[in-house]
C-alpha cells in the first residue's frame, strides 16, 4: 500500500460504515467519524494500536494551540 498522503484531499467526513465497522471488530459500537481521501483513504480513528475500539478524533490548531474534537451528529 503507498501511504503517500501529501497532497491528497479529504472528499468526505462521515460516520464509519457497517462494513467498515465490522472489518475492525467493532460491531455494535458507536461508529466514530472518518474522513475519506481521494484515492480511496479511509482514517478510521481507533482508541489504540490494537484496534479494542473506535476512539475520538482530535484537531488542533497550529497557531492557537486551541483543541477540537469532533463528535458525531445527533
Amino acid at each position: 500500500m503507498d501511504l503517500n498522503l501529501v497532497g491528497k484531499r479529504v472528499t468526505q467526513v462521515r460516520l464509519a460504515t457497517k462494513h467498515e465497522m465490522k472489518k475492525c471488530g467493532w460491531e455494535g459500537l458507536i461508529p466514530p467519524t472518518v474522513f475519506v481521501l481521494d484515492g480511496g483513504y479511509v482514517f478510521l480513528p481507533s482508541k489504540d494500536g490494537a484496534l479494542n475500539a473506535p476512539g475520538q478524533t482530535v484537531v488542533m490548531d497550529a497557531l492557537s494551540g486551541e483543541i477540537s474534537a469532533l463528535t458525531r451528529g445527533r
